[in-house]
């Protein structure tokens, strides 16, 4: 089990709409962070769109990266053929040994039959670059949804990004979810979250917390991901507050990152070493 941040652990500071700091963070300064944690792996997601990097500006990452120690994992969003190959491309200029992707973004949202038919396409490509996709539970599909698409397609280079907090739009917790998609898990994202009502009793409001100041049962999941078959990375993601202004709001996002990574090495012990998939299928992630 390998621990890890990502972009979206610093939404503010990469920037969100109204609310964008003098220096908002880029890929570069992510891996500064990374080793202000003494982590290893960084997951750089749609928020920072890698795609917008020219390829000395990638060749810089990916040199940077190595000189730091550090493994990039690739993420991005808008299930496309068009997108997965250029992202795929990217992948391997940054040797990620995994693409994880989100299925909607404006103006892209496949149903079912058309996601499997992208993914059946693309996924010769992946496999002959021993690169896996993630797929990462996202708001619009339940978790037996996604269980079906997946095993329909039925490929070790296929599997699961399983976010703790993004399946509550239909209805489905952290348990339900590994439940139904434990064979597929290649990557957890980590956030916290609260539950509680409203101050007038009508509805509950869901918020982000620190990891393990929140309602997530993080040694209970802990302990069901390693009975898992095989090795996950713990990418920490964080739903922080806008306190006051845009300044204060990045420096508590700072010291939320800090607060739950030190809870997380806590909770998982020593990182395990670093491991590198090697393109066969009982060797994926393990």
């Amino acid at each position: 089990m390998r621990l890890g941040i990502s972009s979206y652990a610093y939404p503010w500071a990469v920037g969100m709409p109204g609310a964008v700091p003098d220096q908002p963070l880029d890929a570069f300064m992510l891996l500064e962070k990374a080793v202000s944690l003494e982590l290893k792996i960084v997951q750089i997601a749609d928020n920072i769109p890698l795609d917008a990097l020219s390829s000395d500006g990638l060749s810089a990452l990916a040199g940077r990266a190595r000189d730091l120690g550090i493994t990039i994992e690739v993420g991005t969003a808008g299930l496309s053929n068009e997108r997965l190959h250029r992202y795929l491309r990217i992948a391997r200029s940054l040797s990620s040994d995994i693409l994880r992707i989100v299925i909607d973004i404006a103006g892209i949202r496949p149903d079912a039959g058309e996601i499997t038919r992208i993914l059946r396409a693309a996924l010769p490509d992946f496999e002959r670059a021993c690169v896996p996709i993630a797929i990462e539970n996202h708001d619009r599909f339940k978790a037996s949804e996604l269980a079906r698409i997946i095993g329909e397609i039925d490929s070790p280079y296929l599997g699961i990004c399983l976010d703790t907090v993004n399946s509550f739009a239909q209805v489905e917790g952290v348990d339900l979810l590994i439940d139904v998609l434990q064979p597929w898990i290649m990557n957890v994202h980590i956030k916290d979250f609260t539950v509680r009502r409203t101050s007038n009793k009508i509805g509950f409001l869901v918020e982000g917390a620190p990891a393990g100041a929140g309602d997530l049962d993080l040694p209970g999941m802990v302990r069901r991901l390693r009975a898992l078959p095989r090795s996950v990375s713990l990418i920490l993601e964080q739903w922080p507050p806008f306190v006051r202004d845009i300044s204060a709001t990045v420096a508590n996002e700072d010291e939320w990152a800090r607060r739950s990574i030190e809870c997380l090495r806590k909770t998982i012990g020593a990182d395990d070493p670093i491991e590198v998939f090697s393109g066969s299928p009982q060797s994926a992630h393990r």
